[in-house]
């Protein structure tokens, strides 16, 4: 690390905080017992008027789904980690197209689902987490291409 450019340290530094936060949502996700409550806002039911619905069935289904989710979290999390840690702090050039391409398959449809959840079913997800760390991604990979081009043209 001591030999990086500002521009890689800070591509670092903005893709740390999206993979640390797909670890968090991951453990959080995984760890659920109930569905969270904006899915609750979404489907316009409680907690309780779900697990009377067919014997809990329809609740435990819906459980397992966020469960499900909390697993592709800490997988792409895992990966993204990988990659920070091995190949890019390597200087492999192509880690950052990796990470790149392996966060947005995470980022983009997580984007549009929060998006109908949130304006065409009334739920309330959070929104903060997925906008704040969608551009640093962005940003990241735009100062590692940045400090890739610098490396090719210093002699």
């Amino acid at each position: 690390m001591k030999n990086w450019t500002w521009q890689k340290k800070t591509a670092f530094a903005c893709w740390i905080i999206p993979t640390l936060a797909l670890y968090y949502m991951g453990i959080d996700y995984l760890s659920a017992q109930k569905i969270r409550p904006y899915h609750l806002e979404a489907i316009r039911l409680t907690w309780e008027q779900l697990v009377a619905f067919d014997e809990g069935r329809v609740a435990k289904l819906m459980v397992l789904f966020v469960n499900g989710l909390g697993a592709g979290f800490f997988a792409t999390a895992t990966a993204l980690s990988f990659l920070l840690f091995v190949p890019f702090a390597r200087g492999e050039k192509w880690a950052t197209w990796a990470f790149f391409l392996v966060a947005s398959t995470m980022c983009v449809p997580l984007l549009l689902i929060v998006h109908y959840v949130k304006f065409v079913m009334g739920g309330n997800p959070p929104w903060t987490l997925l906008i704040t760390t969608a551009p640093l991604m962005i940003i990241g990979f735009i100062l590692s291409l940045w400090n890739d081009k610098i490396k090719k043209h210093t002699f």
